[in-house]
């Protein structure tokens, strides 16, 4: 057969674009039984509209040729090829080229989405900074647990977050501090084929924004150990230190500006603009493509989980700085614990209230000679609020916090000694009861239980 011979279009009939890499006439001996036309890389013009059409090029090559693609709607399916890495990983191409080449002759093509970075074409994904795991999977060179440990372990005590501010299709703004971010069109990645329990689609109309932020080396650590944990992670119940944003668009600002990797290449910008052109490419899916039967379009759907991960006031501070070997708790992580005890360090009139009431109640029980009921008054009396506020005054260093919890301990002891006076000079009985003298000379037991 002569194999750049030119001939009618017909539903079965493949067009072959090569480069100089491929000799057509060996392929054709090998697959005899699948006619092709034969297409140089100069001649690339050649396949009409909605021709079905295998490429073997390099990764660039396809770049360039991928917008003639979209416009032609050619049915594109990928052969194996030395400088088409990224390609064959985005598209699942894995096997001898007369394997995967007869795999086309009979596959179905499909209406996949198209992801691209600043109006450039997305085969995997887009990286920054550091992801390890999260990081595209080359299916022909599958990464090991240990790898990935040694990988994820190589300056751990020099991380450092970065600053970015994302914008959704819907309009909703983030500001986020990550160790690093991927945006992928489907999960052909590690993480996603080792941890995840759900796969993301080609063919759901959105693109999906994994940020991996640790907020201490402790949590860094936990989380590779959960990546390496042979149970799965459902996209709903991710870990902390890891955050998914779906959208059909992502804009992303980078104030210091940032170098980002387009399939493994370097660029640097400040500012980045994802998007999915939906059901665009009439994609012939490789062999080791994942797809899902029941996939529905979900472009109208927007997911956003941040999971713990610094944002806002929370991101500003840890900006910049080496990650601490602990987290420390911020203001906005326990803004309604913070605000309770800020509460509690003041003396308000129920805390006094309490205090009087508390005192009286010591006070009955003591002349009475009942246990329970100066057991009652300790769980009535409100001391306890301030001194959980002195504590956490002292262990975070904050003048305000302990200067409010001293003045109001200082006002409640002050109601305790005036109310336990005056009750004295009016309570008629001279003799102490049991309970009185058991106070009076207390023991080193005594002692211990107070501490």
């Amino acid at each position: 057969m002569d194999v750049s011979e030119k001939v009618d279009v017909q539903p079965t009939v493949l067009y072959l674009i090569h480069d100089a890499s491929l000799d057509p006439v060996v392929l054709a001996q090998n697959i005899p039984q699948n006619p092709f036309i034969a297409v140089p890389w100069s001649e690339r013009d050649t396949p009409p509209v909605g021709a079905r059409v295998l490429l073997c090029l390099g990764d660039e090559q396809i770049r360039d040729i991928a917008h003639q693609a979209l416009q032609r709607q050619w049915q594109v399916g990928l052969l194996p090829h030395e400088e088409a890495r990224q390609a064959m990983v985005a598209l699942g191409v894995k096997g001898e080229m007369a394997e995967v080449f007869n795999h086309y002759v009979g596959v179905e093509a499909i209406e996949a989405d198209v992801l691209t970075c600043n109006d450039e074409l997305v085969f995997s994904s887009v990286v920054l900074g550091r992801v390890l795991a999260l990081r595209p999977n080359d299916i022909n060179r599958q990464q090991t647990p240990w790898s990935l440990l040694v990988g994820a372990l190589k300056g751990l005590g020099k991380m450092r977050l970065s600053p970015y501010k994302l914008t959704t299709g819907k309009e909703r703004t983030i500001q986020l501090a990550a160790l690093g971010m991927v945006a992928l069109g489907h999960t052909h990645s590690t993480l996603a084929e080792r941890a995840f329990s759900e796969n993301l689609g080609i063919t759901d109309g959105r693109l999906s924004v994994l940020a991996l932020a640790p907020r201490s080396i402790i949590s860094y650590l936990w989380f590779i150990l959960r990546l390496l944990w042979p149970k799965k992670i459902s996209l709903s119940q991710l870990p902390f230190s890891l955050g998914l944003i779906q959208s059909d668009r992502v804009f992303l600002e980078a104030p210091r500006g940032t170098e980002y990797l387009l399939d493994g290449k370097p660029v640097h910008a400040t500012e980045i603009e994802f998007r999915v052109l939906e059901q665009r490419l009439r994609l012939l899916p490789g062999p080791a493509l994942l797809l899902r039967p029941d996939e529905r379009k979900s472009s109208d759907r927007e997911t956003v989980r941040l999971n713990h991960i610094p944002v806002d006031e929370a991101a500003r501070s840890l900006t910049g700085r080496k990650l601490p070997l602990f987290s420390h708790a911020g203001e906005e992580d326990y803004r309604e614990l913070f605000v309770t005890l800020r509460d509690n360090a003041t003396a308000s009139s129920a805390f006094q209230v309490l205090m009087v009431l508390s005192v009286l109640l010591a006070l009955t029980g003591l002349y009475a000679n009942s246990a329970p009921v100066i057991i009652g008054a300790m769980v009535l009396a409100p001391l306890m609020s301030p001194v959980v506020s002195l504590a956490m005054g002292l262990a975070r260093t904050e003048p305000g916090l302990i200067q409010d919890s001293l003045r109001t301990l200082a006002i409640g002891v002050a109601w305790g000694l005036a109310c336990g006076i005056v009750l004295a000079w009016i309570m008629p009985l001279e003799i102490p009861t049991a309970e009185m003298q058991a106070r009076m000379s207390p023991t080193l037991l005594d002692l211990l239980v107070a501490v």
